[in-house]
């Protein structure tokens, strides 16, 4: 009998593929997302260049002088900075090329020809190379200044016996200088070494007391043009001998005057007005002190103001209030001014009298020091006069 044979085939086995489970590829997906991510970051922090046109703006033109000027703009963009530029539409010139971005510019423009016309155009180029030039802009030099500063207003404030401090202005920015000597050959020369400006003060120093001085004062402006003033002299006189001396404790100022005027003070009190007054004699010449309450600027208004304060009438200022300098620094005015005063002697006749003024603010106080004459008992001096306020001085306190 024959064996039946089995229906079933023997099966091969296949291998078995592995794959990734699902949080695999997730992971791996946030990997891939955070590595664009960052190459996006880094690139465009780093790599990225613009591919946009620069935009410009605020184109101006500024510091123009004969020979130059000055041309600023900005671009939406750091951008590189250069300027084309002619005396035609063609220009024919280009300045350096400045490399570095920024998004401010400017550009010198150097050796023009004066009182003439150019033509420019600003050039910006952005890191991605691209290139904007704008509109084309004009501007003018101009001409070669060939006037000499105006000088004006020349004064000797601050004398001591060894400085002396001499004032001008001109009408331009200007250096200055002070030529001086014992005659009108100078030989000395004083210079202020700042920016050149329109108001002048140099001090001369290492002089002599009881000296006259000749001076003249020269100025040049950023032209180089220069213009002086005629010789002026002053005496250099602060006297110690033959003067007398008033000290004041309260208000702690010192004055010195002629002894030969008088050999004691006498206060006056007249006025409510008066914190301190002193007279120094009983006629003219005269020195008078008083303290006011230093509650406005000097003025010509408030000088008048402050003499009717004094029983004064008819006033009149006949000089500029002019800036001076005391020896110990402190900062005044001065000015002449002529006025009649009530409650003088002889009233019978109302005489005129004439004042060399000086005001100096101190604290809250003003002092003002005037030296007074009556032109037909004693002729107004007033080189005597301005030394005699001069000695003003605030170094008690």
């Amino acid at each position: 009998m024959k064996r039946k044979s089995s229906s079933k085939s023997k099966q091969t086995s296949k291998p078995k593929t592995k794959t990734l489970p699902i949080w695999a590829f997730i992971c791996l997906g946030i990997i891939l997302m955070i590595i664009i991510a960052s190459g996006i970051y880094f690139t465009s922090s780093y790599f990225f260049i613009p591919s946009s046109i620069p935009a410009i703006k605020d184109i101006v033109v500024s510091d123009i002088t004969a020979i130059g000027a000055v041309i600023t703009w900005t671009t939406d963009q750091p951008a590189t900075s250069q300027t084309v530029y002619g005396s035609t539409p063609d220009f024919g010139l280009t300045t350096a090329f400045d490399e570095e971005l920024v998004t401010s510019h400017t550009v010198e423009i150097t050796g023009l020809e004066p009182d003439a016309t150019y033509y420019f155009k600003v050039i910006s180029r952005s890191a991605g190379g691209k290139e904007i030039r704008s509109n084309t802009g004009q501007l003018a030099t101009l001409p070669v200044d060939t006037v000499s500063p105006m000088i004006s207003k020349v004064n000797v404030a601050g004398y001591t016996g060894e400085t002396a401090t001499i004032t001008w202005e001109t009408d331009e920015d200007a250096t200055g200088q002070v030529e001086y000597g014992e005659t009108d050959a100078y030989g000395n020369l004083a210079t202020f070494d700042g920016e050149p400006t329109t108001v002048h003060s140099i001090e001369l120093t290492g002089l002599q007391p009881n000296t006259t001085y000749h001076f003249r004062v020269r100025s040049t402006d950023e032209s180089g043009n220069t213009s002086g003033s005629g010789n002026q002299s002053f005496t250099n006189w602060v006297a110690e001998k033959d003067w007398a001396k008033y000290v004041s404790e309260e208000y702690g100022f010192s004055v010195q005057y002629p002894r030969s005027w008088t050999t004691s003070p006498e206060v006056m009190a007249r006025s409510t007005y008066y914190l301190a007054a002193f007279r120094f004699m009983t006629y003219v010449p005269g020195l008078a002190i008083a303290v006011f309450d230093a509650d406005e600027p000097v003025s010509e208004d408030w000088a008048i103001k402050a003499y009717r304060m004094m029983d004064c009438m008819a006033i009149k200022v006949v000089s500029p209030i002019t800036e001076t300098t005391l020896s110990d620094g402190t900062k005044a005015t001065m000015f002449k001014i002529k006025y009649v005063a009530l409650n003088q002697p002889n009233r019978g006749v109302d005489y005129e009298i004439i004042s060399y003024c000086l005001d100096a603010d101190k604290g809250s106080k003003r002092i003002q020091a005037w030296v007074f004459t009556i032109d037909s008992f004693y002729s107004y001096d007033e080189a005597l006069f301005s030394q005699i306020v001069h000695t003003l001085r605030f170094s008690i306190k």
